[in-house]
Formats: structure tokens, C-alpha cells, sequence
């Protein structure tokens, strides 16, 4: 029979051994990055196996990057393991790690550019329990936008949408998302994390995002976290471009309602800049024909720009914003009534991203939105004491 003091000793000594056997465990943990344009590449599979030179064998862990590169594995004993990384349109990435029981294992990684061409295959396979797919979670790159059918020559991001399996379209004219029996203004969009709340133009015709200064969109039909609240239908997030680090790029285009300019490039060392803006030009052709001052004009424009800043390893600064709206106006020589009506959107996103250790991420971001719709109406009745009527209405 142990006496008391023996059963403490044995406490201790248990106590010790356990809490050296958790501190044997390692974490693995750092960002994914496009190597020529150095933007964070969303989505991509991390798979570490514990047996090096069999790299078919069944992944020791598994992990996907978030919506800013970062990626943890934890919880791995020390010993040699194959660290691989894939994402759609790159390279595989494979490397050699060696973990001790004495730190962990930080490892950013940037990937090649693999553009995928193949022809129509048919994949078999089993079920696999330790891959597990997101549950109503679509994700449409901007390869995908920038091919997809679109009005004339605007590409229209929700039009893309409507083509996926539990979206449904209102009419051929609207552009709004119908998702899985619920209302069009039952989804919450979110730009660069900022809500967007009126995401149209041209009465519903249009959405409001201008696809060349996109990143990604995901679409969450269903199942979503708690920290998207707010919505009973869907989540439709969408990310800007960052702008490339490798030189100044530009790109535009000319179409039959709209023009639009995307300018991109390095700014500093570890600094990028984005900025895209889209106009259409039924007013200026209304004016270069001579009857802008016989029918109502109407035009929207859009304004994206976004500024990254890698301050460290572990952190990162992200300004973006986005300005949009549309304008419909009734000149004087039309008659009476004359009619002035506006409404648009502006957000803002101070963001901060910084990797605290091996197994904690933190975002922290200061937003401002600003939605408005104006009407001003004046009638040259003289049977109407008050003229003029002028109303706002405002989410702020």
C-alpha cells in the first residue's frame, strides 16, 4: 500500500509525463501564395504524410487555405514527413520537413502557375472519410467569370451564379439569385467582408460588381457559419484582386453600354495596388445625339480599389473600398414633372491580418457602408402648394 506521499510523487510524475507528451506535438502553419502575382491562392489542399517517400499513401494531415492564404496543421509528432500542396491552375508543391519536439514548423509557400488543359474524363473512386468536401460550397474563380456568357460584352457575376445547380433567376431580365426557394434580398453579399446591400444596377438588369477586379466568389447555399449572419437564404462572398507584384499591368474594354479600365501593379517592396473602375455611356450618347434634353438620361458607374501591404511574414494590410451607383434624371424640357433620382453604394475595409503563432489566425478589420437612395420630384402645377419633393433613405 503506497502512503501519501508516495501517491503524490506518483501524481507528479504522471503529470509530468503527459505534459511532455503534448509538448512533443508540433504545429505546421504559414501562407499560400501565387508566386508571379504573390495573391493568395484560396482553397488550396495541404497534405502531410508521414512516410516521405510514399507520397500515395493515405495523408498523415490535411488542411485548405482560408480566404487569405493561411493554413495550420496541428498536432504532428516529430519525425520526417512530405509536405504537399495542390490548388486548381498551379503546380503541385512538395518539400521535405523535419520537425524536432522542441518548435514548430513555419512554411510559406508560393506556387507556380500550371494552367490546366485537358479534354472530357470520367473519375471513379471510393468514398474517402478523411477528405471532407464543404458542405453547399461553391467557389468560381475569375478565370471562370471572365468566360462565361455574358449581356453584350459586361460579364455579370450573378449571371454566373444562376447557372449553378439550387440558383434560380426571377426572368431572362433580372439578374437576381433565387437560392433554394428563397427571396432575392434574402442573401447576404459581402465584398471584400463589407455588406453590400443594394448589389444591382439598371433596375435589377445588372449586378453592381465589375468582374476584372475580382478575385473569387464563393457561394454558400446552405449550412453556413454562424459568423455569417444576417440572411435566411444564402452567402455570396467575393474577393477583390490585390494586385500583382510582378510589374504594372492594365487592362480594358469598350462595350455596347459600358467602357471599363483595370490598373494593377507593385507600388513599394511588399506593397500592391488594384484599382478598376466601369461607366456605362447612355447619357454621353443621349448628348452626342442632341436629345439629352428630350428624354430621361440614365447611367451607373463602379469604382474598385484595393491597396496590400506585407508588412512581415505574419502580417499584412489590406485598404480596399468600393464606390458605386446610378443616376436617372428628367431634363427641363421634357415638362412637368422634373425628376432627379440616385442611389448607390460605398464601403470601406481597413483590414489587419496577422498570424499570432502556429495555431491562431486573427483578422481584425474597421468597416464603413453607406447605402443611399435619393428622389427629388418638382411639379410646375400651380394647384400644388409644396412643388417640390425631395426624400432619402439610408443604411449607414
Amino acid at each position: 500500500m503506497l502512503l501519501p506521499s508516495q501517491r503524490w510523487l506518483w501524481v507528479v510524475l504522471l503529470t509530468v509525463a503527459l505534459f511532455q507528451g503534448a509538448a512533443a506535438q508540433s504545429v505546421i502553419s504559414g501562407t499560400v501564395s501565387a508566386s508571379r502575382s504573390g495573391e493568395a491562392a484560396i482553397g488550396a489542399q495541404i497534405l502531410l504524410y508521414a512516410d516521405s517517400l510514399r507520397p500515395d499513401s493515405r495523408p498523415f494531415r490535411i488542411a485548405q487555405s482560408n480566404n487569405f492564404g493561411f493554413y495550420s496543421l496541428p498536432n504532428i509528432p516529430a519525425g520526417t514527413y512530405l509536405l504537399f500542396v495542390r490548388a486548381l491552375g498551379f503546380a503541385p508543391y512538395r518539400s521535405v520537413v523535419r520537425l524536432d519536439s522542441s518548435s514548430d514548423l513555419r512554411r510559406h509557400i508560393a506556387l507556380d502557375d500550371d494552367p490546366v488543359l485537358m479534354e472530357e474524363v470520367t473519375v471513379e473512386g471510393t468514398r474517402d472519410a478523411a477528405v471532407t468536401a464543404p458542405v453547399s460550397r461553391i467557389m468560381v474563380p475569375a478565370d471562370i467569370l471572365m468566360t462565361a456568357p455574358s449581356f453584350g460584352s459586361e460579364k455579370d457575376v450573378f449571371r454566373v451564379l444562376q447557372l449553378l445547380p439550387g440558383v434560380k433567376s426571377a426572368s431572362e431580365i433580372s439578374s437576381g439569385l433565387y437560392v433554394r426557394g428563397g427571396a432575392a434580398d434574402q442573401n447576404l453579399v459581402l465584398l471584400d467582408g463589407v455588406i453590400v446591400y443594394n448589389p444591382f444596377h439598371l433596375g435589377g438588369f445588372l449586378s453592381s460588381f465589375n468582374p476584372d477586379a475580382l478575385l473569387n466568389v464563393q457561394l454558400l447555399k446552405g449550412a453556413f457559419p454562424a459568423q455569417y449572419g444576417g440572411r435566411l437564404s444564402s452567402v455570396i462572398e467575393m474577393t477583390m484582386k490585390e494586385g500583382t507584384k510582378e510589374r504594372f499591368t492594365g487592362a480594358g474594354g469598350v462595350g455596347l453600354i459600358a467602357s471599363k479600365l483595370t490598373l494593377q501593379g507593385p507600388v513599394i517592396e511588399g506593397m500592391t495596388f488594384m484599382v478598376s473602375g466601369r461607366r456605362m455611356y447612355l447619357d454621353i450618347i443621349q448628348w452626342a445625339a442632341g436629345i439629352a434634353d428630350k428624354t430621361p438620361t440614365y447611367y451607373f458607374y463602379d469604382l474598385n480599389a484595393k491597396l496590400n501591404y506585407r508588412i512581415s511574414a505574419d502580417d499584412r494590410l489590406f485598404l480596399s473600398g468600393y464606390y458605386g451607383g446610378d443616376v436617372l434624371t428628367s431634363p427641363d424640357a421634357l415638362g412637368d414633372p422634373v425628376m432627379d433620382i440616385s442611389w448607390g453604394n460605398a464601403t470601406t475595409n481597413l483590414r489587419w491580418m496577422h498570424v499570432v503563432d502556429a495555431s491562431l489566425f486573427t483578422n481584425f478589420s474597421l468597416i464603413y457602408t453607406d447605402f443611399h437612395f435619393n428622389t427629388a420630384i418638382e411639379d410646375r402645377d400651380p394647384q400644388f402648394r409644396d412643388p417640390e419633393f425631395f426624400s432619402r433613405s439610408r443604411i449607414r
